[in-house]
Order: structure tokens, then sequence, then C-alpha cells
């Protein structure tokens, strides 16, 4: 009798022993199988986030949506952190996979599709939700490439609610850059077609929003021109949102009626400045010469940077020469700073 309860007492430790090691190989191989769904989850990841970069779309919409891609890269341990209890779940590291494939290559979708086609662009801009990648869209791209020319011209329109504050200006901008654009297709095709499509010309045009505060919105163009030597070209368009009118110089400076004379002298000292501070910028200034800068012009280029500074912007060749390109001027408070 003593040898059959020894025996089952025998028998029980080793199945529980049995258990005990089951379950670490279980444990164990929970383990292994999360960290292989979180190695899947980054693997994936990175793959969309290649077939993002392999895709020639605009830089425009490329920077919005890498941004957004770029999130999904990070490090997912402060979601982690605040969802312990989803831990538990096998099922949560799947859900979150699919999520995150799908909403990559939705952006991704989206981000073709609104600059292969202007209708799909503005009904994109409809949805809520993807009102901050197509707020500005594409609503046209010239493209051409015969021979020794190339041309990629972005056409853009904003699209603004009347709630916005500035629906109306950005109607009479979105007719303004359109015909601004197709001055710059028009001369070159007449370009092409004086020289030949076998003499080096290339055109591109893109478009970008360099600020989009409560006061003001400012859409910016940038246009390369190639022919026997480069030229850069800027056009800006400033919104005023409190007004919903497209700002000038002189809107900035109401009081003063010589402000040409006024800013003319600030960028000068600005400029002297500059040069003091860094030996390696060069602009057209007391050289005695006929290409120094004399004064801006009533139309000058500008917008109105994060700082509240007012920023006079300036064609390559303009002001300095060609290795400094596009000119930017910061000006101080003490010739405008926006209130805050």
């Amino acid at each position: 009798m003593k040898q059959t309860d020894e025996k089952n007492r025998i028998s029980q430790q080793t199945d529980d022993m049995n258990t005990q090691k089951a379950n670490q190989l279980s444990a164990d191989s929970t383990d292994t199988a999360d960290e292989l769904l979180e190695e899947a989850m980054a693997s994936s990841i990175r793959r969309l986030s290649d077939e993002y970069r392999s895709i020639p779309v605009p830089p425009a919409m490329k920077e919005r949506v890498q941004t957004a891609i770029c999130k999904t890269d990070e490090p997912s341990g402060r979601s982690s952190e605040k969802n312990n209890s989803a831990k538990s779940s096998r099922r949560a590291p799947v859900i979150m996979l699919r999520t995150i494939q799908t909403t990559a290559a939705a952006l991704l979708t989206i981000t073709v599709l609104a600059n292969l086609s202007p209708q799909t662009a503005y009904a994109m801009e409809k949805i809520p939700i993807l009102g901050a990648i197509t707020h500005v869209v594409t609503f046209r791209t010239y493209e051409k490439q015969e021979g020794k020319t190339e041309a990629k011209v972005e056409v853009p329109k904003i699209e603004s609610e009347n709630s916005s504050g500035f629906s109306q200006a950005a109607e009479k901008v979105n007719r303004s850059a359109e015909e601004y654009t197709n001055q710059i297709i028009e001369q070159f095709e007449a370009d092409v077609a004086e020289d030949g499509s076998e003499n080096p010309h290339a055109l591109y045009s893109d478009y970008k929003v360099v600020t989009d505060n409560e006061r003001f919105f400012t859409l910016r163009i940038d246009t390369l021109e190639i022919m026997a030597s480069g030229a850069q070209s800027v056009k800006l368009y400033t919104i005023d949102k409190t007004t919903d009118q497209i700002v000038t110089l002189s809107d900035l400076f109401p009081d003063n009626n010589d402000y040409i004379s006024f800013l003319s002298d600030a960028v000068k000292t600005q400029m002297r400045q500059n040069m003091e501070a860094d030996s390696g910028l060069i602009y057209f200034l007391d050289q005695g010469m006929d290409s120094d800068f004399t004064s801006v012009k009533p139309d000058q280029d500008f917008y109105i940077n994060e700082s509240g500074h007012l920023v006079l912007v300036f064609d390559e060749y303009e002001v300095a020469p060609g290795y400094m390109g596009i000119v930017e001027i910061e000006l101080p408070d003490s010739v405008y700073r926006l209130s805050s």
C-alpha cells in the first residue's frame, strides 16, 4: 500500500513538472510569436516606406505624405505603455499591422491620384479627414520630354471653404497662378520651337505653402529655367485672412506713402550687415555699377515668416551673383513685425 502511495506521489510530481515545462514552452512560443509579429510589422512598414519613396510624386505632396509615413516608422514604445491592457490580446499586433498597412497604402493611393487627375484631387479635398493633405492641390500638370528638352510644371489650386477666411482671395490667386504658369509654359514652347528640340532646354516649376498662420497665408511658386545657363525665379501670393484680400507691400505700410524708399534703404542696410557677418555673401551693392541694387519694386515678392518678420524675395541675378540663387532678405523688427 505504501509503495502504491509512493508511486502515485512520484507520478503526480512528474505530471506537475511536465505541466510546468509545457507552460514554459507555451510562454516561450508565445513570446517568439510576438517577436515575429513585431518583426513582420517593422518589415512591412519599411517596405511601404520604400514603395512610397519610389513613387514619382511632386515634392510638395511628397513632403506631406513622407511626414505621415515616417510616423508609422517610429518605435511603438509610447503607445504600448499607454495600452498595456491590449498586450493581453494576441490579436492586437495583427490588427495594428493591418491598420498601419491600410493607412499607409491609402495615403500613397491618395497622393498618386491627387496628382494624376485634377478631378480626383478636388474630390479628395471634399473629404474632411484629408483636408490637411490636399488643401492645396495640383490643378494641372504640364509635362514635355522630346529630344534634349524636358519640362514639368505643377499648377496649384487652393481649395478653401468660406469658413477659412480667404475663399474669395483664394480664387483670385488661383486665376493669377494659372495665368503665370501658362505664360512660363508658352515661353518655353516658343523657345523650343525656335531653337529646336535637340538644343538643351528644361523647365521645372513647383509650389509650396510658406506661411499659414492666423493672419496670413502665402503660396510660393518656384521656377527653374535652363537653356545656355540656369535661372531661378519665384512668385509669391500672400492673403490676409482677416480681409479676404491679396496683400501688397503698400497694404503693410498704409501710413507710409514713401514705403518704397523706406524698404529700399532697409534692404541695403541689411545687405551690408549680412556681408559683414558672412564673407561668402555678395550683393550688387556699393560697386558703382549699373547693376547695383537701387530700389525694391512696388510689386516685390515677399512673405511674413514664422517670426513675424517681413522677408523680401529676389530672383536669381536680380541683386546678387548667380551662385547665390534666390535671395531672401529678412528685415528686422524696426521695419516690420506682425503683431501677435
